[in-house]
């Protein structure tokens, strides 16, 4: 499997527990609200990538991809059980969001039943690319994300983990996607336009608007000194939604760059640490 990807997709055991995590338990109440907008989301995101690659997974003759499918699901679903933990946290304290929550399943639900099959498999490519970019930012400027925290709490945990997790497997999707449809240019040209003109623009106007409201109701906003802050937070995470949309155009699978593979191995580190400073 070497030449499909180059590091291994670990399923880890995790049981992270959301009952005493703080308000804000990242750096401020602005990435603190981002990420629980973005966790909001991410279950019904989840089930739909397992659904769609389950469906091509029977398609595909290769026992490369099946075993990489298989092991992408496993991961997938372990993640979608923890954001729901992590959902009822946040619901807990804004049960009015819930609809959020429905109305995203039957969007997710109508494009799934109205889309070509090839469109499907480039709903994954899509999602990979967004979470890859926000987990590759949180692991290499953690001190941006999660400040001077001197114990780090279940919730930051929970977040490094999936960063993780999301890393391992940035360029799968797309990599399955050649494989079951190997016409590159006019595929990959689907790609870009999914991205680029659906999933980005749904992705923005779903999670920033969640965030906005959190940070009402939390009164962060209220304060005229961080709308400066909350605009150039917004900026800079829209950079990175946006950053590298075009690279699915290339022929060749994306091979990790020596920095990424750096920072992996970082994030597998920190990981191990902070799994056994929990454990004592």
């Amino acid at each position: 499997m070497s030449h499909i990807q180059t590091m291994p997709l670990i399923t880890r055991r995790v049981d992270f527990t959301f009952h005493d995590v703080h308000a804000t338990w990242l750096a401020d109440s602005i990435k603190t609200q981002f990420m629980q907008a973005l966790s909001l989301f991410i279950p019904s995101s989840e089930r739909t990538v397992i659904e769609i690659l389950r469906t091509h997974q029977i398609q595909i003759n290769d026992a490369n991809i099946h075993i990489l499918i298989t092991e992408l699901i496993k991961q997938e679903g372990q993640h979608a059980v923890m954001h729901r933990r992590a959902n009822q946290a946040i619901l807990h304290r804004h049960p009015e969001l819930k609809w959020i929550i429905t109305l995203q399943t039957k969007f997710m639900a109508l494009v799934q039943k109205s889309s070509s099959p090839a469109f499907r498999l480039a709903i994954p490519v899509a999602f990979e690319h967004i979470t890859a970019a926000i987990s590759k930012d949180v692991l290499a400027h953690k001190e941006y994300w999660l400040g001077d925290q001197v114990k780090p709490n279940s919730a930051s945990n929970f977040l490094l983990w999936h960063c993780l997790e999301e890393l391992e497997h940035q360029s799968i999707c797309h990599v399955i996607y050649k494989k079951a449809y190997p016409h590159s240019l006019t595929n990959n040209a689907r790609i870009i336009l999914s991205l680029l003109c659906i999933w980005l623009p749904v992705t923005v106007l779903s999670i920033f608007p969640v965030q906005l409201y959190l940070l009402i109701k939390d009164k962060t906003l209220i304060n005229p000194r961080n709308w400066l802050p909350f605009i150039g937070f917004v900026g800079r995470t829209l950079k990175l939604f946006f950053k590298g949309g075009f690279r699915y155009r290339k022929k060749r699978e994306t091979i990790w760059p020596r920095d990424e593979i750096t920072l992996y191995q970082a994030a597998c580190q920190d990981f191990n640490t902070r799994q056994n400073s929990s454990d004592t």
